[in-house]
């Protein structure tokens, strides 16, 4: 059922989802099952004057060129925030069972703010480590513009997963000089261990291993 959800949409996201969705729709016809904004747009803290607009799509069946040319092609004159457009687009059968070691994908789309199109086709299979993230925050907290919510379509992802990846993305973060999104992913994680801690972990000390995270 078309916009059912697990979060609230800002209604300032609103206008480029549904452009979003429209093209995907017009773009993939029936091949088209899921549309999913995550990040900002749904958690909070979306600027239109400084944010991204973070999409999951979900295909009943591999892209073809066609399709995939008719979505980056219609991207230009979309009323898309100041930071652009992040898109990953995959076969129901690939975000239902993902790889965990390299998440397999069709196709990545990102359209930065001076209308730069970066596309990355997914299509060799050689998978996208970054995609173990999306996949278990679009399944946690999303809101579905097209399609089923998203846990009746996303593959759980394990918590040794989420916390092996969110490690990765902390070292990258670390690496790159990337101060605020090292703060931010750090403290992600932190919330995130301190969420799924075993009962009884808050009286031993106040303090357990989530104490050490992002150290």
């Amino acid at each position: 059922m078309d916009g059912e959800q697990t979060h609230g949409l800002d209604p300032r996201a609103s206008p480029a989802a549904g452009a979003v969705a429209a093209l995907l729709r017009t773009a993939l016809g029936a091949n088209l099952e899921a549309v999913y904004v995550h990040g900002s747009a749904v958690l909070g803290g979306y600027l239109p004057a400084v944010s991204d607009l973070d999409v999951l799509a979900v295909s009943g069946g591999p892209l073809s060129d066609t399709e995939i040319d008719a979505i980056c092609s219609g991207l230009a004159g979309l009323p898309l925030p100041a930071k652009g457009l992040e898109m990953s687009v995959l076969t129901r059968a690939e975000a239902a069972s993902p790889d965990l070691e390299r998440p397999r994908y069709q196709v990545h789309v990102a359209l930065a703010s001076d209308g730069a199109l970066r596309r990355v086709d997914g299509l060799s299979g050689a998978g996208d480590r970054d995609l173990v993230l999306h996949l278990a925050v679009c399944r946690a907290a999303s809101h579905a513009v097209i399609g089923l919510p998203p846990a009746s379509t996303l593959g759980a992802i394990p918590r040794a997963a989420i916390r092996g990846a969110m490690a990765g993305e902390i070292a990258w973060a670390s690496e790159a000089g990337r101060l605020a999104y090292l703060v931010l992913t750090a403290a992600r994680a932190c919330a995130h261990v301190r969420a799924h801690r075993p009962p009884g972990l808050e009286s031993r000390g106040g303090r357990g291993r989530a104490g050490r995270v992002g150290r």
